[in-house]
């Protein structure tokens, strides 16, 4: 689908989807939490059994979270998992096509025989699961149906059917700040990993890089801006500044719209801009020779390449939901 754009008049609008239109005796990490095993082995972090959307959105396990999961010094931590990112996530590996991010996919829909492939894009993040934005599977109309996601591997492209889509049990399509624009999909087979096809790192909390500092660059991938009236063919990397929170509130206060503290202000440079059909990519960041998703594509104006702004979901503050959510459907 088309990022959810906004014209700037004396009337706006929030175009959705439609057919005619878009966490000292111990060490403890860098984010103050203490290091544990989890349930299932894996690497978890010490928090508060209320902060642990693992184990609260499993109410069989609810019983023994105690027992089994028990950590630290206080009556009620609980050892969460934490994510996970694949062994060689966040690697372009492919020498052939050295501009190409090998975990953006397309989101394919079906309106009656008609399918779709530019509407909305994901990013694979493991082998079973395409991260993406909520309103590209919240607002669709009635006729819009989820079809598959669209992989492409060196010249040949493959389809994979969607078993389940998950959106955040927060988002509202009514909101028009679009908070908790945040949705997962599930694939009915697994992907295959090799030098064209790869996913990308989610940022952790105590990661180095997490802090998202002003003046910061990133990197989406887009076709861009139309150039001299011409719609670029292919998508290639646009580099875009972090700005301040306040520069966004200014402009989209007067079209009634307000940044939540899970919202980030980016770009605002003529010529360099997510558009239509970039709703769902990553907001990237590379770091230690990994890309490593920070956002998603999210809100902007109806007329991209400008000089406002666009809103992108601060990706960190949802991965306690991601790594709840893909554990549980699983």
């Amino acid at each position: 689908m088309d990022r959810a754009v906004v014209s700037y008049g004396n009337e706006f609008k929030l175009l959705d989807f439609r057919v005619d239109i878009f966490f000292r005796d111990h060490e403890f990490n860098a984010c103050g939490t203490l290091p544990c095993q989890a349930m299932d082995g894996s690497e978890g972090k010490c928090v508060p059994v209320d902060d642990c959307r693992w184990i609260l959105s499993k109410p069989a396990l609810l019983n023994d979270a105690f027992e089994n999961s028990a950590c630290g010094f206080g009556p009620e931590l609980v050892c969460c998992p934490r994510w996970q990112n694949a062994e060689n996530c966040g690697q372009t590996l492919s020498y052939s096509e050295p501009e190409r991010f090998p975990w953006v996919v397309s989101i394919a829909y079906r309106v009656k025989r008609r399918i779709f492939y530019q509407r909305c894009t994901g990013s694979l993040i493991n082998s079973q699961y395409v991260l993406t934005v909520a309103h590209c599977i919240a607002d669709l109309s009635f006729r819009w149906k989820l079809y598959s996601i669209r992989v492409k591997r060196d010249e040949i492209y493959k389809d994979y059917g969607i078993l389940r889509s998950i959106v955040h049990p927060n988002y509202n399509r009514y909101n028009l700040n679009k908070d908790d624009d945040v949705a997962l999909l599930k694939l009915a087979d697994r992907v295959e990993f090799d030098a064209h096809v790869q996913p990308i790192c989610l940022t952790r909390q105590d990661d180095l890089h997490s802090a998202l500092l002003e003046g910061q660059m990133f990197t989406i991938f887009s076709r861009g801006p139309p150039r001299a009236g011409y719609v670029p063919h292919n998508k290639h990397p646009i580099m875009l500044p972090l700005r301040n929170s306040s520069v966004c509130e200014k402009i989209y206060r007067d079209i009634r719209l307000e940044l939540s503290k899970s919202q980030l202000c980016v770009g605002g440079e003529p010529g360099k801009d997510s558009c239509r059909g970039d709703s769902g990519g990553p907001l990237m960041l590379h770091s230690m020779n990994r890309w490593y998703q920070v956002g998603l594509v999210s809100l902007g104006s109806e007329q991209c390449g400008g000089r406002i702004p666009g809103i992108y979901v601060k990706l960190v503050d949802y991965l306690d939901w991601i790594e709840a959510t893909v554990d549980v459907v699983d």
